[in-house]
């Protein structure tokens, strides 16, 4: 009689029960590790439409497309046996959205986990030292955004910042006071233990009386307020381009330009396709498009400003042929004529030189200050030079 003739019955299911326990241990990780890595690279994880009940199908014969978890789990099940037996099922499990999003909050708990663990071990082994970076923002849907991220001295040296939590009901003082304290305290954090409270000026953050910074600092006494540095910038250059008059006509100018040129399909094509001197459309094959003013980020506008001085030529004869295109109406060919006397200004020229001499240097440094990297002496470096 063979081994396995002479196995009991118990034993075979038991046998079978582990491998079953297997496979499903199997599949389910493989849906996590999809869900993590959709995550991982910000990739939204539900289609337009969504129908569990073909996935198992050739996706090229769905009606349509499922969205990138299930497309993704029907590329992988074609290297793995476990995977597309699973799916291949008259009822795959674990592929319903309240599944994925139990997942997406085991995963982020246990971020945060991890994120905690870096800030209570203190390479100096005297409490744990950590502080708090705060804005606030509102959404296309005009949904309040409070983002709270934490800041603290990793267990190899290095300085870093971590993101905890978004979204808050209310921005005054007192509700972001509680809502942070709250989030503190479900991190396991003491509100003593926080040495910096970095936010922007307003007065609900930085209030003297209501502000989150004052609240925070009845309870942290020794926490420091610091306004943004790149928020400061921001508002030096925003002061500075808006006081002087020949900067701000010329700004005002180059949102026009974006304005006039980038708003029509027709108009962009024309921009795109002028030939400048002899040049063959291989020499045009990079074109730096016009961009738009950023209302919150003054320097950004270096780009805009960049764009215009680059492409000046091909700015010109765009509003020339406009202007002089007899298919244009009356009001197109004017807006045109008056853009083109505008830029064929002396001053415009020199005021675009001089705010790309001002924005070029000031631009770097909003990005540099705004490195995770970043510490007071190389900050202190790097507005020196």
């Amino acid at each position: 009689m063979s081994v396995a003739k002479k196995k009991s019955i118990a034993s075979q299911v038991l046998s079978h029960h582990s491998d079953n326990v297997s496979k499903n241990r199997n599949y389910v990780k493989h849906i996590i590790e999809s869900v993590a890595f959709l995550g991982q690279q910000n990739i939204p994880l539900r289609g337009h439409r969504e129908d569990c009940s073909n996935v198992g199908n050739d996706s090229v014969a769905a009606v349509e497309n499922r969205g990138n978890f299930l497309e993704l789990l029907d590329l992988r099940s074609r290297d793995n046996d476990v995977l597309r037996s699973r799916l291949a099922s008259n009822k795959p499990k674990w592929l319903h959205h309240r599944y994925r999003n139990e997942i997406i909050d085991i995963l982020g708990n246990r971020t945060r986990e991890k994120i905690i663990e870096d800030v209570k071990t203190d390479i100096c082994g005297e409490g744990t030292p950590y502080s708090i970076i705060c804005d606030e923002t509102s959404d296309n849907s005009r949904a309040e955004q409070f983002s709270l991220c934490l800041s603290y001295v990793g267990p190899d040296g290095s300085k870093k910042e971590s993101f905890i939590t978004l979204r808050v009901d209310a921005t005054d003082g007192e509700s972001l006071f509680n809502h942070v304290s709250k989030e503190l305290e479900k991190l396991g954090l003491d509100p003593k233990d926080c040495y910096g409270l970095a936010m922007d000026g307003a007065s609900n953050m930085a209030g003297k009386y209501r502000g989150l910074a004052t609240r925070m600092k009845a309870i942290s006494p020794l926490a420091v307020y610091i306004h943004c540095m790149g928020h400061q910038l921001n508002l030096v250059i925003k002061d500075t381009l808006s006081e002087v008059k020949l900067l701000k006509d010329t700004l005002g100018a180059v949102q026009s330009l974006y304005t006039f040129i980038e708003a029509s399909p027709k108009r962009h094509s024309c921009f795109m396709n002028v030939r400048i001197g002899e040049s063959s459309a291989e020499d045009d094959s990079f074109i730096r498009v016009l961009k738009s003013l950023c209302v919150t980020r003054w320097a950004c506008h270096y780009e805009a400003v960049r764009a215009v001085q680059e492409e000046y030529l091909r700015i010109i004869l765009t509003l020339s042929q406009i202007e002089n295109d007899v298919t244009s109406d009356a009001s197109t060919s004017s807006t045109a004529r008056a853009l083109l006397k505008n830029i064929l200004d002396q001053k415009f020229i020199f005021g675009v030189e001089m705010l790309k001499l001002l924005l070029a240097p000031t631009t770097k440094l909003s990005s540099e200050l705004q490195s995770t990297k970043i510490d007071i002496r190389i900050a202190r470096k790097k507005v020196k030079l």
